[in-house]
């Protein structure tokens, strides 16, 4: 009989195997059970770290459009935006030797926060106390705040480009590995892996993919608003709106007060301006009327200002008289008074004018003494300067950047009269003259020598400024809807690395 049959029947005459004889139980010792309790706790007690761990890295923090963003992408976000708030935080009392989330803000930081770009409406439902502290806001809270309007923006683009069916370039993709690959090279000469610097840096659940991906959205929301066209109608419309934001104008300011002339005190500090300073102040600014220097020192460049601009820091009078009366034939040079500040105005440029496209290059002065083996300033310059003579065509002044350039292409589309002013009032006064493809110079600023190589006209001023304002205005009316459906959650929000240091980090 098989096996299986003598089973079968074994239970169909009801005979069951014997049961087996029971062992006689030891019984455990107080400390085994002290032992096993503990061990018990302690796994309960870190599995429940780690899973709780797990579950805020989980969290989401708010929604853009369909993309939810999980705790360790805003890490990079916020890194990113305390990291850029570093060098004013003298100005609003930030303790750079502490932890954000273990400051206060205060009422005197609010008056200069709005001057940093930080939007102080997330304070507007809390009171600070009588020292002028706002005892529920930490400064982690309201730059988290600021990085939710980052994100809602750089979203709120991105997913238009991705509609659009906007990628990267290839240099911008070649830009982005370049920067994972040094990355990279630093974790391994501390040791690590790259997923073990970035979660050492931002924050647990950080890792070399999620970075890569930020970058990744961050390129392309800043590259794609720069891809959109306008029709000539579109910009003419606009433009119709208000004439008065575009118009601008150019000059030269020389500015004086009787304060200036004033005697010093005892302590080094000035005394109160007298009538005889303030008689002095307007002889100089009638004589600089008289006979304008534009090389003076003194002389500064203000380039591009709107009607508004000059009426608000140099009175009506002058607003008026440069876009109504000033002319480069007829009258250039004039001077007002307002609150006991004599300002001499020479007109230098008006109206719409074609911008540039160039090939910058810029060779810092040296700062300290260069290392053995690396080139002086000045050897450099000697260089590009012989290079150049030489060869003075578009593709050498390429590789004068390739070589001294530190990694910049130097291409500027329409680069402005303002940006040039910015450089310096030499730059400035020769952008003034008429150029063409080709037309080289160099220039000595006081913080080094600047090379310029045309490469031909840009865009009009009018056209840049107009397009601008129309794709600025389009940011702002998708990021307003993004906004209004974000469900930002600040709870989420501080399970983030927010405890940033700024000295440190």
């Amino acid at each position: 009989m098989s096996a299986s049959r003598e089973r079968k029947k074994r239970m169909q005459d009801g005979n069951t195997p014997a049961a087996a004889p029971q062992k006689k139980k030891k019984k455990l010792s107080e400390g085994w059970l002290l032992a096993i309790c503990v061990v018990l706790v302690v796994a309960l007690v870190f599995g429940g770290i780690f899973g709780f761990r797990a579950y805020q890295r989980s969290r989401t923090v708010l929604t853009v459009g369909s993309h939810e963003v999980k705790v360790p992408e805003f890490n990079f976000f916020y890194n990113n935006t305390v990291g850029s708030f570093k060098n004013y935080a003298s100005y609003v009392g930030i303790d750079t030797a502490t932890a954000l989330d273990k400051q206060n803000v205060t009422t005197n930081a609010v008056t200069y926060l709005p001057i940093f770009g930080v939007d102080t409406s997330y304070l507007a439902d809390y009171q600070a106390n009588d020292e002028g502290v706002y005892e529920d806001v930490t400064w982690a809270q309201l730059m988290a705040s600021a990085t939710k309007d980052v994100i809602v923006q750089t979203y709120a683009v991105y997913n238009e480009a991705v509609a659009a069916g906007y990628t990267l370039d290839e240099d911008d993709i070649a830009e982005i590995d370049s920067e994972m690959a040094s990355i990279e090279s630093v974790a391994v000469a501390q040791g690590e892996t790259a997923d073990e610097l970035f979660a050492r840096v931002f924050g647990n659940g950080c890792d070399a993919e999620g970075y890569r991906n930020y970058m990744v959205v961050v390129h392309t929301a800043a590259h794609y608003p720069t891809t959109l066209k306008y029709t000539d109608e579109e910009i003419s419309a606009r433009y119709e709106e208000s004439k008065e934001d575009f118009d601008v104008v150019s000059f030269y300011l020389y500015t004086t007060k009787a304060s200036d002339y004033a005697a010093e005190n005892e302590d080094g500090t000035k005394a109160d301006p007298t009538e005889e300073d303030a008689a002095k102040a307007k002889a100089d600014a009638e004589s600089m009327a008289n006979d304008f220097r534009a090389a003076n020192d003194a002389v500064t460049v203000c380039a591009d200002y709107t009607k508004a601009s000059i009426t608000s820091s140099y009175g009506e009078e002058a607003a008026t008289w440069l876009f109504e009366t000033a002319a480069l034939d007829g009258e250039q040079v004039k001077l007002f008074e307002k609150d006991d500040t004599y300002y001499v105005i020479k007109l230098a440029a008006k109206g719409d004018y074609q911008s540039y496209n160039a090939l910058e290059l810029f060779i810092k002065n040296d700062s300290e003494e260069v290392a053995e083996g690396e080139m002086t300033a000045e050897r450099k310059i000697a260089a590009i300067n012989a290079s150049m003579k030489a060869d003075h065509t578009e593709e050498n002044m390429k590789a004068m950047i390739e070589t001294y350039g530190n990694g910049s292409n130097g291409v500027v589309e329409n680069m402005m009269r303002n940006s040039m002013a910015g450089v310096d009032k030499s730059v400035f006064a020769w952008g003034l003259e008429k150029h063409k493809a080709g037309d080289f110079s160099s220039f000595i600023t006081d913080n080094g020598t600047m090379y310029l190589f045309i490469t031909g006209e840009g865009d009009t001023r009018l056209n840049v400024s107009v397009s601008n304002t129309l794709s600025n205005e389009w940011i702002n009316s998708i990021k307003e809807a993004a906004s209004a459906s974000c469900g930002y959650d600040e709870d989420a929000a501080m399970a983030a690395n927010v405890g940033l240091v700024l000295g440190t980090n």
